[in-house]
């Protein structure tokens, strides 16, 4: 939350900032938060793999989504890291999925745990 409002403002401050430099301020700014979202999805993952209750099949399809996740979130930490101008569309790219990815494994998690209660 305190990254958004900082980003909203630096963005508001440097208009003079290109499209793509924008873009890639937001990635950095959203890898910072998804290293703090994904240590709790992790956590939760794991408690969920230990639910005698949550079916196989529910697990299995968590593990995938969490592995796909995992498997996104190091090659757009490492492009973000390495800044390569080359490949920013590939970071781009890779950073839109990872986002949709994250929103359909939220859902996934959201929906395994409500069948429980």
């Amino acid at each position: 939350m305190c990254c958004d409002f900082i980003a909203a403002q630096v963005y508001q401050c440097d208009k003079s900032m290109g499209e793509q430099e924008q873009r890639w301020f937001q990635i950095v700014s959203d890898v910072d938060q998804w290293t703090q979202d994904m240590i709790e999805f992790t956590r939760q993952v794991g408690e969920v793999q230990q639910m005698p209750d949550v079916t196989d099949a529910d697990k299995t399809e968590l593990n995938e989504a969490f592995n796909k996740i995992a498997l996104l979130f190091v090659q757009v930490s490492q492009m973000t890291a390495s800044r390569p101008p080359e490949l920013l569309e590939r970071l781009i790219a890779s950073h839109d999925r990872m986002r949709e990815e994250l929103a359909g494994a939220n859902k996934l998690l959201a929906k395994i745990l409500a069948t429980r209660k």
